[in-house]
């Protein structure tokens, strides 16, 4: 869970746990700092975007349904 709140928070560089954790869809505040790292990640696109939360997805992945394998 350190690891994850890390991220979230952009301690660390975000990329290697997103890549291991084969995340490919990211759910987070629009206004926090994986927000702004992620708009500024080129293989990542914004899908949507309310007051609250943006949600992007990983470009050239087919986002997957149901647990990681």
């Amino acid at each position: 869970m350190a690891a994850q709140s890390a991220v979230e928070l952009v301690q660390v560089d975000p990329r290697p746990w997103l890549d291991e954790k084969r995340v490919d869809v990211v759910l987070t505040h629009t206004d926090g700092p994986l927000s702004r790292w992620l708009d500024g990640a080129r293989d990542w696109d914004r899908r949507y975007q309310d007051p609250q939360a943006a949600v992007y997805v990983r470009l050239g992945v087919a986002p997957r349904c149901g647990p990681a394998r």
